[in-house]
């Protein structure tokens, strides 16, 4: 199925992974240059000729545009459709990110299919032509230049023309709004070709002469050399792990081209299968989520075979493999392949063992993309003697080798920590995970962290002290309501796990310990018709995502009474664009609001995708998908591009539960 004129914010065309990310930030793809994620230009252009005249379908240009007449989504295709004289033009930007199968997922090429309609015969030509900068970081330096390498190649499959910096620096740039210095771009066609203006483009051309029915295509990959520096490891990507090279991937592109359309297709079947009970609306959002979740990871694989998956958080920090990014993604991966979420926290057991880890919570994060060096939230500077943080958000830098610091080293300000939030995530998320997957290792290795974990929730969880949670957006906050739904159902987790382990006597202390926090929790902050945001805060309020857990495991730590008249104070607050998140801000995130529309049935669902689809209609920020904007006016807050709306997924996790865990 295809979701015709559906608009959103910014539409995914080429997008593999956070520096293979490229979009179209306007309704009409002949208005607008191509972006990447962070909205630099990345100039491409499409071109079509018929009998030698020119049409224009893809960015700014002199030639004229063709007239869009329907623009189509679905989870892995961005479609238009253009009329001409007497023909239709199709071009289809097909990006295959399926997460049931990695090796798909991380093939690093894209397709741009066309095709091309007539009712009389035409000599026919398409173009894709790629400027410079797509080569290159641009991000706030929109007029840089530097000295290019351009390379033409001619293989069995194709013609391929590559580019990329004549001073190549792999890895050079671990910042959040920066794109890589680092890689090559091959487009393949039938032709290739380089032209310098003042500028340099590559471009592909295919010919079909005599032509009034086409289908083709051409292939855009990225040889981005090393991928991900993890403790001491250069990774490549997962796809090239066993020396395969970029040769090997555009033959593959070209060899399995049905083979990887089918898989595509086989996932998008069963995502239409599992919204079927839901809105178009709903569907759009996950739509809207699968391509950008997806490309906002890299797939790796460690020197001992694990897979690792590894989330940039774009527009918010760039932290690598961060777990507060993790515990809302996770839905989306849990349904469609649930080694990918074990891919997200083995980074985490890793630090979490090192020595300057000498914390009784879970760490945050793992380092700044596409460094795996350890944690730098929190991370404190001091003097220039002791030059331990980012100097600039937006200039090339990499940190310091966090890891590798003894335990008594002084490197975190407790006061920037997440210690009830990240200790409850990393215990939420290893359970679900062995739910679904029946794999009992990953419990028996880290089970001594999660009971040092879990004390932790436990002295500190049902009333937590002043500190930080997943909004840190919003600021400290202090006997945080939510945050203590969030280490009940982690105590709860840890009594499953302490269960599955044959552990009968610490399963019954922390199931009687859960229930009696549950019950303690309802009187503490009980508001009347509602919660409050904070204890002894009357009149304020906040969404209660995090008992969504609880309803998705069937736990009843929670009691209907109390969802029904949080999700009923809800609609009282809300606005055309979602309900806010709590008391002290008009914002919300769109992720949190799908996991609050869970609590309820699929009306909830519905209602709750048509604010986000509001927002989708009404907002003149061409960005990204954003998790998180206002819920009065249609702008977003800064974050754009994040994995997090792998979250929208939850109602049908939730719906699926017992489905998937019932062989396990």
């Amino acid at each position: 199925m295809v979701l015709k004129d559906k608009r959103l914010p910014s539409y995914p065309l080429m997008v593999k992974d956070p520096y293979f990310s490229f979009w179209m930030p306007a309704d009409d793809p002949t208005e607008s240059d191509v972006a990447f994620w962070h909205g630099e230009p990345k100039p491409f252009a499409g071109v079509l000729t018929v009998d030698g005249k020119e049409y224009r379908f893809l960015g700014k240009g002199e030639q004229p545009a063709l007239r869009l007449v329907q623009t189509e989504v679905t989870a892995f295709d961005t479609i238009y459709t253009f009329d001409g004289d007497d023909f239709t033009f199709a071009v289809d930007f097909f990006s295959p990110l399926p997460p049931s199968d990695p090796s798909t997922m991380s093939l690093p090429a894209v397709y741009v299919n066309y095709t091309f309609t007539s009712k009389v015969s035409h000599d026919v030509s398409v173009s894709l032509a790629m400027e410079e900068r797509a080569c290159f970081d641009t991000c706030r330096k929109e007029e840089r230049t530097e000295e290019m390498r351009v390379n033409k190649y001619v293989l069995p499959c194709c013609q391929t023309v590559s580019m990329g910096l004549l001073r190549q620096l792999p890895l050079s740039n671990s910042m959040d709004e920066v794109g890589a210095d680092w890689g090559y771009i091959y487009l393949c066609g039938q032709t290739a070709d380089s032209v310098k203006s003042d500028r340099v483009w590559t471009t592909v051309r295919n010919d079909h002469n005599g032509a009034n029915n086409v289908s083709d295509f051409f292939v855009v990959a990225f040889d981005d050399i090393i991928s991900i520096f993890y403790f001491g490891q250069y990774l490549p990507d997962y796809w090239q792990r066993n020396g395969k090279n970029i040769f090997d991937v555009i033959a593959h592109a070209y060899s399995a081209r049905s083979e990887i359309l089918h898989t595509c297709q086989q996932f998008e079947h069963k995502l239409l299968a599992d919204a079927a009970c839901y809105s178009d609306d709903y569907l759009l959002t996950l739509y809207a989520s699968v391509r950008q979740s997806v490309a906002a990871h890299k797939l790796v694989q460690d020197k001992d075979g694990n897979l690792l998956f590894l989330s940039k958080e774009c527009n918010s920090d760039g932290c690598i493999a961060t777990v507060d990014v993790t515990y809302p993604s996770m839905p989306m991966y849990l349904l469609y392949n649930p080694e990918l979420v074990k891919g997200m926290i083995l980074p985490i057991f890793k630090f979490a063992r090192m020595a300057v880890w000498n914390k009784p919570f879970a760490p945050h994060d793992v380092g700044i993309y596409p460094y795996c060096l350890g944690q730098y939230y929190a991370v404190k500077n001091g003097s220039e003697c002791r030059d331990m943080t980012v100097h600039s958000w937006i200039a090339p830098e990499v940190l310091p080798f966090y890891y590798q610091l003894p335990a008594d080293y002084d490197l975190f300000d407790f006061n920037r920590q997440m210690p009830v939030e990240e200790s409850g995530n990393m215990i939420i998320v290893t359970w679900l995970y062995y739910a679904v997957s029946g794999d009992k290792q990953i419990l028996e290795e880290n089970f001594d962290l999660f009971e040092t974990w879990v004390k932790y929730l436990v002295r500190y969880g049902l009333v937590p002290d002043c500190q930080l949670c997943t909004d840190d957006f919003a600021g400290h906050l202090d006997k945080n309501a939510n945050l203590a739904v969030k280490s009940i159902v982690g105590m709860y987790c840890f009594a499953k796990m302490a269960e599955a382990l044959n552990k009968p006597d610490l399963a019954a202390e922390y199931y009687a310990l859960a229930r009696n926090y549950a019950g303690q929790w309802k009187t503490l902050y009980n508001d009347g018709d509602h919660t409050m945001l904070c204890l002894d805060n009357h009149d304020s309020y906040s969404l209660k995502y995090n008992m969504a857990i609880d309803k998705l495991l069937g736990a009843g730590l929670f009691d209907d009474d109390i969802v029904d008249k949080e999700l009923r104070y809800y609609d009282k607050v809300a606005g055309k664009y979602g309900v806010p998140l709590d008391t002290r801000n008009t914002y919300t995130k769109t992720d949190w609001m799908l996991w609050v529309a869970a609590l309820g049935d699929n009306t909830e669902v519905n209602k709750y995708a048509s604010y986000i689809v509001n927002f989708f209609a009404d907002t003149t920020q061409r960005v990204p998908f954003s998790d998180w904007i206002d819920t009065k006016e249609p702008k977003y807050y800064t974050f754009r591009n994040r994995t997090v709306q792998g979250g929208l997924f939850l109602p049908i996790l939730k719906a699926q539960w017992s489905e998937l865990c019932k062989t396990k």
